[in-house]
């Protein structure tokens, strides 16, 4: 107990300095108080994701036979893997629009983006036609009033007349401008069946040991542009 008040007395001796800490004007304290949420950027993210298995398994198999002919065979029990899955996902902030098409500083848009889709039907990332116009925007948490939730509060408390001065407080959180790109993967598909640990088991699953193929599966990209989530009590 001596030690340790000997300690806080040689703590509080020292100077504000030593601690590299500055004190705060009111003006400086003002602006930290009056900040009403933060922005947070995201961009360059790699995830990487490894399943190592996934099996599904048959505990008694496929019996045949009959058992008033004498014939009937209890099944096996067999298992259908797929194994060695694995794939990157990637997380690329947007920040403006070239020629109509989204563009990322840095390590460039890994998705493909086109002007139209497979019927000719024209795609817009921007609500209006300039690049100039499209805002990308942070991950942000507001605290505050909630535009919309209050709307739909004071619709249905009016029966449809919205406008009513009504409103909910809550966490409003921006969605961030980015792209969320996951890597093309493959994975076999095996069949296993008919031992017990070091024990072979008579009859053997069907095909066990067999390999029903690979399976490909190609790049998945979605991009995230605009919106926001809003969180209040009720």
């Amino acid at each position: 107990m001596k030690r340790l008040v000997i300690i806080l007395a040689l703590v509080m001796l020292l100077p504000l300095n030593a601690f590299a800490l500055d004190a705060l004007t009111e003006d400086t304290m003002g602006q930290i108080t009056g900040q009403s949420g933060v922005s947070i950027a995201i961009d360059d993210v790699k995830i990487y994701q490894n399943i190592e298995y996934l099996t599904y398994t048959d505990a008694d198999g496929v019996s045949t036979g009959s058992a008033l002919a004498g014939t009937y065979v209890a099944g096996t029990a067999g298992s259908v893997s797929i194994e060695n899955l694995r794939m990157m996902v990637n997380i690329n902030a947007i920040t403006h629009l070239e020629s109509g098409l989204p563009v990322s500083p840095g390590r460039a848009l890994l998705g493909t983006y086109a002007l139209t889709d497979l019927a000719g039907n024209p795609i817009n990332f921007n609500n209006d036609a300039t690049d100039s116009a499209f805002e990308a925007r942070p991950l942000s948490i507001d605290v505050g009033d909630m535009a919309v939730l209050s709307e739909g509060l004071s619709y249905n408390a009016t029966s449809g007349a919205a406008g009513t001065g009504l409103s909910v407080v809550g966490v409003r959180i921006g969605l961030p401008t980015v792209e969320i790109h996951q890597t093309a993967l493959s994975f076999d598909v095996t069949v296993s069946g008919g031992t017990a640990g070091t024990i072979v088991v008579t009859p053997a699953a069907a095909n066990s040991g067999a390999s029903f193929g690979t399976i490909s599966i190609g790049a998945n990209t979605m991009a995230i542009l605009d919106g926001f989530v809003e969180i209040a009590p009720h």
